[in-house]
């Protein structure tokens, strides 16, 4: 017999929702939404690590091309210090630049013809059996040209070498290889130990001006001068003796520009040096000299009487019979002409000059 329920609509089945009933609608199983879910992740993350690998090659190639750039810098710089280093015969500066650049690989271009140079400049032009001090410098400086530069393998040099052998240059008195190879300290890392590297930069800044003072090379003054100005910035300058130096210096190269320009202002000068330092160079012969080219100038002008000063000035620094004669002519012509009432006008730049007391400059009169 046929049940009734089954020709009876079915009804669907209510689901609460609040204070009303819906109807519960199909859809996905949980398991469907979890597969999904799970490919969703691996894809974000195998574009997150294909981007990261991306970002870490281009780094590496970024580091790579600024290591390249580098070691370019520091091998330009290299060539260039050795073509001043080969200027000036410096071979313990050119054989630690060739060492160094002589491990680099690939190979530097033009190292091998800058060897065979600095080789032919080394070569002796005699052979001479070496004294005993001059074989304790060749051991020295034999020393010093095994330090090598740089590390092998590496663009960044050896400064705890470089400060090595500046300090045996200082030791040796050699200056000018001391200077250089605290320059190149300090163009490399300008913080790498700076109280010695800045004590030994004023100790050979000094003591070469010092040799330059008192050196008999008048020439050299206005570097003695460059030298110990330098040297101020890496010491107390007014406690060495090339401070004292440097203005005597000074106002000798001041005097000096002035002679043959006014001769007033050449006496002036000369005579301010010479009441500081009347045994500095030459300052008295010049002090005498511009007082008696003074006077014949006045004397050539029709000014014997404002020479006649002058010859006295001179005079009084330096007995000179032939001077002393120019100051009797010129007192004669002198009287001479003051009892005919004439004179002849002064050239331009040339003022007349009464006496003058010893060590003063004379003043227009």
């Amino acid at each position: 017999m046929q049940n009734l329920d089954d020709t009876q609509p079915v009804k669907p089945v209510m689901v609460m929702t609040g204070d009303e009933f819906e109807p519960r609608s199909g859809g996905p199983g949980c398991l469907v939404i979890g597969l999904v879910g799970l490919m969703v992740i691996g894809f974000a993350g195998l574009i997150i690590a294909l981007a990261g690998f991306a970002g870490w090659s281009s780094g590496q190639r970024i580091a790579q091309s600024n290591a390249t750039a580098t070691t370019n810098a520091v091998i330009s710089d290299q060539l260039n210090r050795i073509t001043g280093d080969l200027n000036s015969k410096n071979q313990v500066l050119v054989k630690a630049r060739l060492d160094y650049l002589l491990t680099l690989t690939p190979g530097v271009q033009g190292v091998m013809e800058l060897a065979q140079t600095a080789t032919a400049i080394s070569l002796p032009t005699s052979t001479p059996m070496p004294t005993a001090t001059e074989a304790a410098t060749a051991q020295s400086t034999e020393a010093a040209t095994s330090i090598p530069l740089a590390p092998s393998g590496s663009a960044t040099p050896d400064l705890t070498a470089l400060l090595s052998q500046a300090q045996s240059a200082v030791s040796t008195s050699d200056w000018d290889t001391a200077i250089d190879t605290l320059d190149a300290i300090m163009g490399y890392d300008g913080d790498f130990q700076t109280s010695a590297v800045r004590a030994l930069m004023f100790e050979a800044l000094t003591k070469k001006a010092l040799t330059l003072y008192r050196g008999g090379d008048t020439s050299r003054l206005a570097e003695a001068n460059q030298l110990t100005d330098r040297a101020s910035q890496f010491g107390n300058i007014e406690t060495s003796e090339a401070n004292y130096e440097s203005i005597i210096a000074s106002l000798y190269l001041d005097a000096v520009n002035a002679i043959g320009v006014d001769y007033n202002l050449a006496i002036r000068k000369l005579t301010a040096l010479y009441s500081q330092a009347p045994s500095y160079r030459d300052v008295f012969q010049k002090l005498v000299s511009q007082y008696i080219g003074y006077g014949d100038t006045l004397v050539a002008a029709g000014q014997p009487c404002s020479s006649v000063g002058q010859y006295e000035s001179a005079l009084a620094l330096q007995n000179n019979a032939s001077v002393a004669a120019k100051r009797d002519a010129a007192q004669t012509a002198c009287t001479t002409q003051a009892s005919q009432g004439s004179g002849t006008p002064l050239p331009d730049g040339v003022a007349p000059v009464g006496v003058a007391p010893i060590g003063v400059p004379p003043t227009p009169g």
